[in-house]
């Protein structure tokens, strides 16, 4: 059994809890002001904060080591490691900016306003064992059948609280997974295994049958000089349902204004190229802004009876708003090491 040292890290000393303090956000002015801690803000110098960064890793790197030469081990005392409030500020920077809000309302802006307050108090509570989650804030979006999805928003405090304790946990059980393994683990990401598949069936002899596999149709044919190539192109049913679902938002924003709408349009299709932009697939990206385009235009022609829109205002629109196919993705073979 192993016994990891609990010793703090950071120079912060044990703080006075408010008296009506329930782990609300922002911490209230009545919280006791500890001394001797690191300002943690928006303008802290870069160096500092690489420095900090790689601290922390050290720490986890020495769990992990642990974790791959003795897989008998038992680690009880983790806990520090997801209190340290270095460790809970790195990982509110990584935090989107732009988030849904939960049942609290504070967003990242309201948070880091106060941020040295609330990781002090964050941390506090989680050391006491005096924490607890907030209720999920329920959401809907809408399908393409006109159905809603329901969706469950967690406060920021919990997202930071969660991400921590997976970035600790993750040093013990990243070392269990397999090299081909590439769900949900960081740095990994689904082009990586889409990368891996297609240097995988470059290896093989003869040509597998067509699949489709994390939204792409793929196949094995031959290039122009004769060499074996894997194309990989756009799933149709993915590009039929992205279709309706855009045909159906576009109904929705009838009455809203070109902007509005071209600047929407533009953010979904760098999302779509972001994803599809792999090598082979330029046409499938060109044919899905194209019917894009032709969506856009039928929806603003019905706008009026006399609001017919031509292609020459077509074109003038596209050239401001859509932008074109670009591939965001490298050939397998230079992502990969094989």
């Amino acid at each position: 059994m192993m016994h990891e040292t609990g010793e703090s890290y950071t120079s912060i000393v044990a703080v006075k809890p408010p008296n009506n303090d329930a782990g609300a956000t922002p911490v209230s002015a009545e919280a006791g002001e500890p001394r001797g801690v690191p300002a943690w803000n928006l303008q802290r110098d870069a160096k500092i904060r690489a420095q900090i960064r790689a601290t922390l890793h050290t720490r986890l790197l020495r769990v992990r080591q642990k974790a791959e030469t003795d897989k008998q081990v038992q680690f009880t005392t983790l806990w520090h490691h997801v209190y340290e409030p270095d460790r809970l500020a790195e990982t509110f920077f990584r935090l989107r900016k732009d988030g849904a809000v939960g049942v609290d309302r504070v967003d990242w802006q309201t948070y880091a306003a106060n941020l040295e307050a609330n990781i002090r108090a964050l941390s506090a509570r989680l050391k006491r064992g005096a924490y607890h989650a907030k209720p999920v804030r329920r959401a809907y979006i809408l399908k393409m059948d006109g159905t809603r999805r329901p969706l469950g928003i967690t406060t920021l405090e919990d997202k930071l609280v969660q991400r921590t304790t997976a970035e600790v946990l993750s040093a013990i059980y990243e070392t269990d997974f397999l090299d081909c393994s590439y769900g949900f683990r960081p740095g990994r990401g689904p082009h990586d295994a889409l990368d891996r598949v297609t240097v995988s069936l470059r290896g093989e002899h003869g040509s597998p049958a067509t699949f489709d596999y994390l939204g792409f149709t793929h196949s094995c044919c031959t290039t122009s000089t004769g060499h074996f190539c894997v194309l990989r192109t756009t799933r149709r049913k993915k590009v039929q349902a992205k279709i309706q679902e855009i045909a159906l938002e576009l109904r929705h924003r009838i009455s809203d204004s070109v902007p509005l709408v071209g600047t929407w349009l533009r953010q979904v299709l760098q999302g779509h190229y972001q994803y599809y932009g792999v090598p082979y697939n330029m046409d499938a990206l060109r044919a899905f802004r194209d019917e894009v385009v032709r969506r856009w235009k039928r929806v603003l022609s019905r706008r009026s009876q006399l609001g017919y829109v031509t292609w020459e205002r077509m074109n003038r629109l596209v050239k401001r708003w859509i932008p074109k196919p670009k591939l965001t993705h490298p050939f397998p073979n230079q992502r990969l090491i094989v």
